[in-house]
This record gives structure tokens, sequence and C-alpha cells, in this order.
């Protein structure tokens, strides 16, 4: 289990449906704080936890995350750390809350980019590696990053993948089949995808994952005891915990508090990308990917 950071600082409200905040945390470090209270769902923060990881263990640019705690004492003495929920502002929720690192200096990123520009990001083919793992764990939302400068000198942008809280559909925790959920808006950086080459290593990497690897990617978690079951220590999973997947086509299977395992849906590696190839409008003329 990773250990846990405090909040010390405040700089800003973010945009965004989660109204996330960006604060500074003891390490010296500036976190995207999603807070347990946010506006779409108390789950968004284990799918962010839970995919992210699993990211990295794909080898995908995405952030560090942690766990970070924000204290009574500092939602008392800053007035803009709130969640607006349709009618008056409420405080944010002092505890346990999601950090995601602040990807690069300001002066140096961005969140959007223009089509002639982002054929030129130095590592636009991970754009395909990310649909993997979007495919994966259903991401019902669009593909989203920031573009950083690694040097005030460099002249080609980097993309990091951010914001994977509506991985396993968000709040419901379900695997619908959508061929097109989880693209990147804009098209041109799926340009090089020909063939299963393109999605490679981490195509090969999520069907050769085993559910102790994703285990592993959850570091908000602790032995209860000496019984082989896995406790929430954050209270994000409310009653439930990620406890197996498989790319392959194997159920995803959930476990509850008493450590019983239920099916709650499918999920479908390949044959989900093939869909989103074959649907994808903008690919036509170019060979259609095959089992």
């Amino acid at each position: 289990m990773n250990s846990c950071i405090s909040a010390i600082q405040h700089l800003r409200p973010l945009r965004g449906g989660a109204q996330s905040h960006l604060l500074r945390a003891t390490d010296g470090n500036w976190y995207v704080t999603k807070f347990q209270n946010n506006p779409q769902h108390i789950r968004v923060l284990a799918n962010e936890m839970l995919a992210t990881k699993v990211g990295l263990a794909l080898g995908l640019p995405m952030p560090h995350v942690a766990v970070i705690e924000v204290s009574d004492w500092l939602i008392e003495h800053t007035a803009e750390l709130g969640i607006q929920l349709g009618g008056p502002t409420i405080p944010c929720r002092s505890g346990k809350q999601f950090g995601s690192h602040c990807v690069g200096p300001p002066d140096r990123t961005l969140d959007y980019m223009p089509s002639e520009s982002l054929g030129g990001i130095r590592n636009v083919a991970d754009f395909a590696g990310v649909l993997v793992l979007d495919k994966w764990t259903c991401n019902a939302d669009g593909r989203q990053a920031v573009f950083w400068h690694r040097t005030p000198r460099s002249r080609r942008y980097d993309a990091t993948f951010t914001d994977q809280g509506y991985c396993f559909n968000a709040g419901e925790w379900t695997f619908p089949d959508y061929a097109l959920r989880g693209v990147f808006a804009n098209n041109c950086v799926y340009e090089g995808v020909t063939g299963w080459d393109a999605f490679e290593p981490a195509l090969t990497g999520a069907e050769e994952m085993d559910s102790d690897a994703i285990w592993g990617a959850q570091p908000t978690f602790r032995k209860s005891g000496t019984k082989e079951i896995e406790t929430d220590c954050t209270g994000w999973w409310t009653n439930s915990t990620v406890a197996d997947a498989s790319f392959g086509g194997s159920s995803v299977c959930f476990v509850n508090r008493r450590g019983t395992r239920f099916q709650i849906g499918a999920i479908r590696g390949r044959g989900l990308l093939r869909e989103w190839r074959t649907q994808a409008f903008f690919m036509s003329g170019k060979p259609h990917l095959q089992a």
C-alpha cells in the first residue's frame, strides 16, 4: 500500500465535471485532487487509482498517483475548497482523496492542441496503446491528455494521459460494449494504426497480465488480519473491489467484503478494438484489423 501524503496548500479549483482542486502536498509536489463528494461518484476515485496504476504497468505515459489526506483545518480555512451540486456550494469532504501528480510546469503544459500540431507529438503512437486500456476498462469518456515540453527549449510536445475516472463505466461498474467510447476526440492521432502491431506492447501486456499484477496495482488496500482478503482503507470502493480481470475475453469479477466473488460483466479485448477499427469512418480505405 502506498504511503499517504497530506495536503498543505490550495492553489485553485480546476475545470471539469469532478470539480477537482490543485493542492500542494507534504512531498512538495502539486496534485490534481478529486474529492470523495465530487459530483460524479465516489467510485471515480477508485477508477482513477486502479486504471492509472494498470496503465503505468502497461508502460503508458501517465502521472504518478497517490492517496492524499486533506484535513478539516485546510478545508475550514480555504473558502475555495468547495463543491457545487446544482445549488449552494458545499465544503469538500476531508479525509483520503485521490491525487494525480500535476504534469509539467503550467507555462509548458497545454490541455488542447490543434489538429495540425498533433502529428508532431513525440509519442503520438501511445494513443493507440492507451486505447487498449480504455477498451479493457470500458472508459465511458473520451480519452483525455495533456501536452507538455520536457524542457523550456523543447520544440516538440509529449502527451501524458490523464483522467481515468470514467473507466469501468464511471460509477456504474459495468462493461457495456461501445466501440467508439474511450477514443481521443481528434482522429488524426490514429492515422498510424494499420494493424495489430500498432497497439503493442500494451496489447500483449494486457493479454498477459494476471490477476496478481492487477491486485498489485491497487495501492488502497491492506490485508485484513491473516485472512486472504483485501479491505479498503480509503472508503472509495464502498462495498466492492476489483478482484480479477483478463483482457482476452474472461469476465471481470468483483469481490465483496465477505470475500464472495460475483460477476458483473464481461469484456472483450481484441474484439472491441476490431469493432472500433471497423466503425471508425475516418479509417475507411485502410486495412481492417483481423483476428
